[in-house]
């Protein structure tokens, strides 16, 4: 019997929290928007699938407040616990649903810091598969969470021998915000050379405490480069990945308003169109 009953312990979602954990949890459920949007009534903490705690200076008044992350059934509410309030309800909540998992962690930015929520998302249609980790940064602004913006932290997508990864970071560094990212593309698991591109995005605190873009500075593969991966992988009888690579030459030879006439715009709008009717060929003569 007491065997049965540790096992039981054991498996309920609460032996996934440990004391410190459960006790916030607790303290959330005193909110009542927050008890009605998990379905969970004062000190059912049995119910509470999980807590994730995240310490930091959230409110900016240099002491350390608890951001406290609590789940049940795809509804999730992040609470603030001010380090300098009395009492055990917290200051606020932020609600949301998502099926998936996500992840809470810490980011330092200009004033005081932030919430990062983590969701990631797979998919598979059996010739691609691809992994999207979305960030979305809370920060507490005028007694509330309130949504500062929302960006792709990584991104790999993979069919057959190529992969293309991209990755982006929430940067603070000498006052300053941004965002920055970089990307490159693998054959065989090796980087394709030439492939990497990157950019920035300067970001700025707006008055209702979210975060507003400025111009976004690229770096991104030439069109004679992008010309000449779609050709290797052609070599390699790689035809889907080399159509997107002439595609991606073709939207730089936009962006760079090359004219009409330009030999680098000319050789990558020939290159593209030889190859979707390759591929196109190709796919008509599999049925």
């Amino acid at each position: 019997m007491r065997i049965l009953l540790l096992m039981f312990v054991l498996s309920s979602p609460l032996a996934a929290m440990d004391a410190e954990a459960a006790r916030f949890a607790r303290r959330v459920l005193l909110h009542e928007s927050a008890r009605k949007h998990l379905g969970i009534e004062v000190g059912d903490i049995a119910s509470v699938r999980e807590c994730t705690l995240v310490r930091g200076d959230f409110n900016g008044d240099a002491v350390p407040d608890v951001a406290a992350l609590v789940s049940r059934d795809g509804a999730w509410a992040l609470a603030l616990f001010d380090g300098s309030a009395k009492g055990d309800s917290p200051a606020g909540v932020h609600l949301f649903r998502q099926q998936n998992a996500v992840a809470a962690e810490r980011l330092a930015l200009s004033g005081h810091d932030a919430i990062g929520l983590d969701t990631t998302e797979s998919t598979d249609d059996g010739h691609t598969q691809q992994t999207t980790v979305r960030t979305t940064v809370l920060r507490w602004h005028q007694n509330g969470w309130v949504r500062g913006l929302e960006f792709v932290r990584t991104l790999k997508r993979t069919s057959g021998r190529v992969s293309r990864i991209e990755a982006t970071s929430l940067e603070h560094a000498a006052g300053r915000l941004s965002l920055v990212g970089s990307g490159h593309d693998l054959l065989d698991g090796q980087e394709l050379a030439n492939s990497r591109f990157s950019h920035h995005t300067p970001l700025t605190i707006a008055c209702d405490g979210s975060l507003t873009s400025g111009a976004t500075t690229r770096h991104d593969v030439p069109v004679p480069t992008r010309t000449q991966l779609a050709r290797t992988l052609e070599r390699e009888g790689l035809l889907a990945a080399a159509l997107e690579q002439s595609q991606l030459a073709v939207r730089q030879a936009d962006a760079d308003l090359l004219p009409a006439d330009d030999a680098r715009r000319l050789d990558a709008k020939a290159l593209h169109q030889r190859l979707a009717a390759s591929l196109a060929s190709a796919t008509v003569g599999k049925r």
